[in-house]
């Protein structure tokens, strides 16, 4: 019955709190991965939030959820950052979607990172501000993912399967040279 009572800016810093105590509470380097699999993307989500005390308390998080993820065995949701990046409009959810993604990434496996090149090409050319960051992501998946020659059937097939447009093949282009 509380919560009916709540303003919505109530109800966001008290969902907001009960992450960050999830995250808080995760005693092992395992426990806080599985917490940030479910629930950081969404977290990052509310930095969007019209409330500026819900914000500026997203912001805290991610400090700490910054120096908790120091040790390089903690594996981030990088493909759902990406998806939530390519998504998002706003400028501070993108930012630390962007900074995720990039300490992410070093942590992938081979694998992982070959499945994600193709995801991360994908409408790289709408990247606007951070396409030059995009792009040096986009270098360090490259030596996990063999390329088809240009022109080719299977260039075509990745193109249509991954939607490489026209533009993200010529924004690519004009990176590479």
């Amino acid at each position: 019955m509380a919560s009916a009572t709540q303003s919505p800016e109530q109800r966001e810093l008290a969902l907001v709190g009960k992450v960050e105590l999830r995250i808080a509470l995760a005693d092992s380097d395992t426990k806080l991965e599985a917490i940030l699999k479910t629930y950081l993307a969404p977290l990052l989500l509310k930095l969007g939030s019209e409330h500026v005390s819900v914000r500026n308390k997203l912001i805290s998080i991610c400090q700490h959820v910054s120096t908790r993820i120091k040790p390089q065995s903690v594996q981030l949701p990088v493909a759902a950052l990406v998806k939530q990046f390519k998504e998002q409009e706003s400028p501070l959810v993108r930012h630390f979607d962007l900074l995720y993604i990039q300490q992410g990434v070093d942590r992938l496996s081979a694998k992982d990172k070959a499945e994600l090149l193709p995801v991360l090409v994908g409408g790289i050319s709408k990247s606007g501000a951070q396409g030059s960051q995009i792009f040096n992501l986009l270098l360090r998946l490259l030596e996990s993912f063999t390329l088809p020659p240009r022109g080719s059937k299977e260039d075509l097939e990745m193109r249509q399967q991954y939607e490489v447009t026209d533009k993200d093949a010529t924004y690519l282009a004009s990176w590479l040279g």
